[in-house]
């Protein structure tokens, strides 16, 4: 009885040690690569001041994001890397929770959309990504708008 008692004391001190270990132990990841996107208009030109919007989803961490931006006098809008640090605990227990609480509902992996947004025009331009494709290399982009 003794032995069972150490042996099974023994077993949680490690359990504990190793979810501090991973709890404590930071990693940072990548869901969508930098992307810099050119708007031009139908005669190739670039255009100014045009909106710009990138949002994601990375389903299996529950996870999302995005945001707009303007293009430059180039006709060109950057979108910086969208990263997200969290402990190696969270990133295995995460998509283990997000099962549980969403059931047969719950989706996986990782989308990114980013086309033009401009308020009151027809966006027709736009790319969609997927897993790997969001976050091996940076997104370099060209749309080319019909309404200017």
């Amino acid at each position: 009885m003794v032995r069972y008692l150490r042996t099974l004391f023994f077993s949680g001190v490690f359990a504990s040690v190793s979810l501090a270990i991973l709890a404590s132990i930071e990693q940072e990841r990548t869901f969508v690569a930098p992307c810099t996107v050119v708007v031009t208009d139908r005669f190739g030109e670039p255009l100014q001041h045009v909106r710009v919007s990138e949002s994601w989803n990375a389903y299996s961490y529950d996870l999302s994001g995005g945001g707009d931006a303007r293009t430059d006098e180039h006709g060109r809008a950057t979108f910086p890397r969208q990263i997200v640090r969290r402990s190696l605990l969270s990133w295995q227990l995460r998509p283990i929770l997000t099962r549980l609480n969403y059931g047969v509902h719950a989706s996986s992996g990782i989308t990114a959309s980013i086309g033009t947004s401009e308020p009151g025009e027809q966006n027709t331009s736009g790319f969609t990504c997927s897993d790997r494709e969001c976050s091996e290399r940076p997104l370099e982009l060209k749309f080319q708008v019909k309404w200017r």
